[in-house]
């Protein structure tokens, strides 16, 4: 169900909003199969998303080792990638499964690696995805994360692929939860003691945004 091909995500009409906006929701089309998974979005003339790739390894561990100490902060998973072999697994893995299971694109703002948005759990029968992001500290404050959050919504939603976004996150990540809100997500409950992150455990947001 993957597509090769590039994908226009400016092309899905997002109802006047810009990043940074509440974006009304597509309304979903119960008719029809589901469309193929893109491969390649195009957000904007200087960003786009694109599917992780083994090659990708080199870049993918280069972000992540210089934004280690900060990602540690509100994530648990970044103190575990201890060497490069630890990327290049994660990097093959995600490729296997990509479109599958999950959907992991890099970001690539003019060119190089800006972070990663995806999919950490694709529930394409139900039409249910779980998204995740993180954003190079020298590229944070430029709306990227919120506009990729937006395309890759847009997409799967016009594909038929996904009904139901959900993000996930640690109550006093702020960050992740300015994303949610910008983009609308209404707040459906707290997860107690949901997530762990160091030593510490963390009571858990879930937010929703689900196509009418």
């Amino acid at each position: 169900m993957n597509d090769e091909r590039e994908f226009n995500a400016g092309s899905i009409p997002d109802q006047g909003h810009g990043a940074g906006a509440p974006a009304a929701p597509a309304r979903w089309r119960d008719a029809g199969r589901p469309g193929p998974v893109p491969r390649l979005l195009q957000v904007t003339e200087s960003l786009r998303l694109r599917a992780i790739t083994p090659p990708d390894a080199p870049d993918v561990h280069a972000l992540v080792t210089r934004n280690q100490p900060r990602l540690c902060h509100t994530l648990h998973w970044p103190r575990f990638i201890r060497q490069y072999s630890d990327t290049v697994d994660f990097c093959k893995k995600a490729a296997d499964t990509f479109g599958k299971s999950n959907a992991v694109y890099v970001m690539e703002h003019d060119g190089p690696l800006a972070g990663v948005v995806s999919f950490n759990v694709l529930d394409v029968p139900n039409g249910c995805a779980d998204i995740g992001y993180w954003i190079d500290q020298r590229q944070e404050k430029q709306g990227l994360v919120t506009a990729s959050v937006q395309a890759l919504m847009n997409a799967y939603r016009a594909q038929r692929l996904v009904r139901r976004f959900v993000i996930m996150c640690a109550t006093p990540n702020q960050p992740s939860r300015a994303v949610a809100e910008r983009l609308g997500f209404v707040r459906e409950g707290v997860l107690a003691q949901a997530e762990k992150i160091g030593d510490e455990v963390f009571d858990q947001y879930v937010y929703a945004l689900t196509a009418d």
